[in-house]
């Protein structure tokens, strides 16, 4: 029994922790008496014992931030102290903290004279960045942010501006002064540089006839989370704290237009690492969302995706310019794991913000997916104002449903542009997908939705996106066919918020002559399909009731398959009528009457 109980007590004792081979190369560079920043990752998890800390700070390591989420602490510490507290029994690894630079925006000009349709006076020269994301309508309903509770993180802010000396700022933290210590610069006054002021004005300003924000009418929280006097400008712990800290105040929305481009030597993530779990920071943003906090964060500003934009909780914003093109230097993704990002995108080209000039208060255009970011997390308020309920996972995925690119997302602006109008009804949609049983999407797919006396219709996208629109609460049977497949019935009800994936199966027999569907043709357009009878070439015609060729397609492959979007040869949309569709398919010919009806 004796024997047993030594063997007991030996396999439970405590294993000292690891130090990752990242810290382990920096630390082999560091001179005798440097210092590092190092993550302490503890055994457990929930609320970190203030014992555990007290014994951490007796190795004479700082400790910095004390992380409830992540179960962590940060410290700043030498070779010597973290190897001391790698062996203290409930600690699991060390690792460095991230430090990140950022490509700063600049101002470009001075705002032109305003452009404004009659009666938007009061929005100046701010009335196009506004009007592409549909704030003035909702404004127009009263909404502006009432009740809601923004917390932004930023290089400082001067709250003397005019543009935003009147918000309702609750609280205001400076943590990049709380944790300087000697190895640093001194910290600077909290204002920072115009980084932080032209993104707060961005969002919540209100100068009538200059510039008017998304969401003036909320509560504001502001986190100094960056000193631009810095080589390295940001540490990652004081991000989380400031996540945290938010937490405790109960705010709704966190906005990070912190565009993070360049890693420091050897602390930093590297692009496979943008997975949405491997950064602290993304993990991080990630909790707060699962908290009920929505986090918006910018996408980056030189081409590759950035932290915490890689997290699949957080609505990550690219930018466009005034025609809907995505920005030159608008961060693309996808994630390392394969997720399109970013998810959406606003006006990120000539944003106009509050500026601070040596003569004074004025205004600049201002380019940057930092910029674009504001634009969003403003409209999120508005919209959380409508429907407090609404989780951060609704919020972003009304948005997705109103977004211009809905039906054809993509890594550059993800599902595009939102239009608020169309989010505040997004529990009257249907959305989803419908792929093959290899997991490819299915184009031309119709769906029938019977709603009452009338039926519902649309056509997949070349992605196999559908989305319905303005459907009440209830059940509905969705039926859904789709040349060489297998027709597929299903029973949804709405509100859904997740999106739908169909799965049809093949069949290996074509129709046995040309049929259209849909007929008659509405504005989505329509799928001609027909056998092939062995050949691998085909030419569709398509006649006006007069005779005159419309539209044509030669078609090679084995799939005799053809969508039309209801446009003539010139691309433009054909008048209502009768029209004569004819294939011919090795010397046989088939026809068939369509119908357009818009």
């Amino acid at each position: 029994m004796m024997n047993l109980l030594m063997f007991v007590l030996v396999s439970l004792s405590p294993r000292a922790g690891e130090i990752s081979p990242r810290l382990e190369g920096i630390l082999s560079e560091l001179p005798p008496e440097g210092r590092v920043l190092a993550w302490v990752d503890l055994t457990g998890e929930g609320k970190v014992p203030d014992a555990w800390v007290e014994e951490i700070a007796k190795t004479g390591a700082r400790v910095r931030v004390r992380s409830e989420w992540l179960h962590s602490v940060s410290v700043r510490a030498t070779r010597e102290q973290l190897e001391e507290i790698a062996s203290l029994p409930f600690v699991l690894e060390l690792s460095p903290v991230a430090r990140f630079r950022r490509t700063e925006p600049m101002p470009s000009r001075p705002p032109p004279l305003p452009k404004f349709p009659p009666g938007r006076a009061l929005y100046g020269p701010s009335f196009l960045q506004l009007d592409m994301l549909g704030v003035p309508e909702l404004h127009d309903m009263g909404l502006t942010g009432l009740g809601v509770r923004i917390a932004v993180f930023d290089a400082g802010f001067d709250t003397s501006h005019p543009a935003v000396r009147g918000l309702k700022i609750i609280a205001f933290r400076d943590f990049v002064r709380e944790l300087a210590d000697d190895t640093l610069d001194a910290s600077p006054t909290f204002r920072g540089n115009d980084h932080g002021l032209a993104a707060l004005s961005v969002l919540g300003g209100h100068e009538e006839g200059k510039l008017i924000g998304p969401a003036y009418g909320a509560e504001f929280i502001l986190a100094r989370t960056e000193n631009t006097s810095w080589e390295w400008p940001l540490e990652e712990d004081a991000w989380i704290a400031a996540a945290e800290w938010a937490d405790s105040l109960g705010a709704d929305i966190i906005s990070s237009s912190l565009g993070y481009s360049r890693w420091d030597d050897g602390t930093g993530y590297s692009p496979d690492d943008l997975d949405g779990d491997t950064p602290r920071i993304t993990r991080a943003a990630d909790e707060a969302a699962r908290r009920g906090i929505l986090v918006v964060t910018a996408a980056g500003n030189e081409g590759t995706l950035i932290c915490p934009g890689d997290g699949d909780s957080v609505i990550t914003v690219g930018a466009v310019d005034e025609d809907l093109e995505v920005a030159p230097f608008s961060s693309r993704g996808p994630t390392s794991d394969g997720r399109i990002k970013p998810d959406l995108a606003a006006l990120g080209v000539e944003v106009l913000a509050a500026w601070t000039d040596p003569a004074g208060p004025t205004y600049r255009r201002v380019s940057g997916t930092s910029m674009a970011t504001p634009l969003i997390a403003g409209l999120s308020a508005l919209i959380l104002q409508a429907h407090p309920h609404w989780s951060p996972t609704q919020v972003r995925e009304a948005l997705i449903r109103s977004a211009h690119r809905a039906l054809s997302p993509d890594c550059d602006v993800g599902w595009g542009v939102p239009y608020g109008p169309s989010a505040l009804k997004a529990e009257g949609t249907l959305y989803g997908r419908v792929v093959d049983d290899q997991g490819r999407p299915v184009q031309g797919a119709v769906l029938r939705l019977k709603v009452g006396e009338e039926t519902m219709e649309t056509t997949t996208s070349p992605q196999g996106w559908f989305l319905f629109r303005e459907i009440p609460r209830g059940r509905y049977k969705l039926d859904v066919w789709c040349p060489f497949y297998v027709p597929y019935t299903t029973y949804i009800s709405l509100p859904e918020w997740d999106e739908i994936l169909l799965g049809l199966g093949r069949r290996c027999s074509p129709p046995p002559c040309l049929v259209c569907s849909p007929n008659p043709v509405g504005e989505d357009g329509a799928v001609f399909s027909f056998p092939l009878y062995g050949k691998r070439k085909a030419t569709l015609k398509l006649f006006s009731p007069s005779g005159e060729l419309v539209w044509s397609r030669e078609l090679r492959g084995e799939e005799a398959t053809v969508r039309w979007e209801g446009k003539n040869a010139e691309g433009r949309p054909v008048a209502n009528g009768v029209y004569l569709c004819v294939v011919e398919v090795g010397g046989r010919r088939m026809a068939t009457k369509v119908g357009v009806v818009r």
